[in-house]
């Protein structure tokens, strides 16, 4: 053997840059195009943002309708509440009416009995 040359052991192969690329230049096994990956991320992140953008008006539109309820909700309470107030003043009506009836009669049976 000679002096200073240093061979591999027999039977084994070592791995050579491919002669047809040089170096730098992407072969078609070192994997995905970046302009490819590049525009394939951008897709995603535009799919991305318009399901975002999608759910976020469906969320809007279900905090209108829970407001719209809510409002609608509100405004039957105070019809409700007005309806009630009415009835009860038209029993206190009643009840004044029927009571001054009472006094009328009260006095005129009164009169009828003093000479």
């Amino acid at each position: 053997m000679k002096k200073g040359f240093t061979a591999p052991p027999l039977g084994t192969t070592t791995a050579r840059p491919c002669k047809n690329y040089p170096a730098g230049e992407d072969s078609a096994d070192s994997g995905p195009n970046p302009e490819e990956t590049n525009e394939a991320s951008h897709e995603q992140q535009r799919e991305k943002n318009a399901r975002a953008a999608k759910e976020q008006r469906k969320q809007e539109a279900d905090e209108r309708l829970e407001r719209k309820q809510i409002r609608q909700e509100e405004r039957e309470e105070r019809k409700q509440v007005r309806q009630e107030e009415r009835e009860e003043r038209e029993q206190i009506r009643q009840e004044e009416g029927e009571e001054r009836k009472r006094e009328r009669q009260k006095a005129q049976g009164q009169e009828e009995s003093s000479p």
